[in-house]
C-alpha cells in the first residue's frame, strides 16, 4: 500500500500554497491507522523539514513501512544533512529506507 503527499491539484509548489495545520493533524491521526502502508512519498507544499519533522514519530507507528521517497528538483545539501538527521531514528528503528529522488 502506498500514500503520496503531494502539493495540491497540479502536483507543483505554488506561491503561498502551504500545507494547513489542520492537514497535518489529520495526517497525524490517519498515518498510525494505516496497518498495511509500506511506500510514503513526500513532495511539494509537504516536502519540507519542519513537516517532515512533524510527521517523523508518527511514521515509527507504521510497522510495515519500508520505504520513504523524498522528491525535490533542487534540495540542497545541506538541507538534505538536515533531513537525514530528522529521519534517522524512523532509519534505525524501523529500518525505512530513504531515498531522495528529483522526479
Amino acid at each position: 500500500e502506498s500514500l503520496y503527499l503531494d502539493s495540491p491539484r497540479t502536483g507543483e509548489p505554488k506561491e503561498g500554497a502551504e500545507v494547513s495545520n489542520n492537514q497535518v493533524v489529520a495526517l497525524e491521526c490517519a498515518l498510525p491507522k494505516m496497518t498495511q502502508l509500506t511506500d510514503l512519498y513526500i513532495r511539494g507544499s509537504w516536502m519540507t523539514n519542519r513537516l517532515v519533522a512533524r510527521l517523523a514519530p508518527v511514521l515509527q507507528q507504521i510497522p510495515k513501512l519500508q520505504e520513504l521517497y523524498l522528491w525535490d528538483e533542487n534540495l540542497p545539501e545541506e538541507r538534505k544533512t538536515e533531513m537525514d538527521l530528522i529521519l534517522s531514528q524512523l532509519v534505525a528503528t524501523n529500518k525505512v529506507t530513504v531515498e531522495y529522488t528529483e522526479y
